[in-house]
């Protein structure tokens, strides 16, 4: 299942939690339309895409994820754009591991 992250969505999102710097906006956008690359995740060996009910409860968890992965964008020091983006994966990878889930490459 190929993800297509909300880049609307999360303009709103931190433009709601007040005043941020242009550069914060434009690195939550970058991360949120760029970082996550495609794959194919898994629960309990079965594809998240199989049943409209293992679908939902992987879209609330990839939420979550979602916004630890912008946190992680907020509060990285890393000024190497390719090393920011590939930490930023690791946590929202690291998120949805800890939530029982496995991701395959596309």
């Amino acid at each position: 299942m190929r993800q297509k992250p909300a880049c609307a969505t999360k303009m709103s999102q931190v433009l709601s939690h007040g005043r941020f710097s242009a550069t914060a906006i434009l690195l939550v956008l970058v991360t949120a339309c760029m970082s996550v690359p495609p794959r194919i995740w898994y629960r309990d060996g079965v594809r998240v895409d199989a049943n409209p009910q293992l679908l939902a409860a992987f879209q609330r968890d990839r939420v979550v994820c979602d916004g630890e992965a912008a946190e992680a964008a907020l509060k990285s020091q890393e000024r190497d754009l390719m090393i920011h983006n590939r930490n930023v994966n690791l946590v929202f990878d690291a998120c949805l591991t800890k939530l029982g889930y496995t991701g395959l490459k596309d």
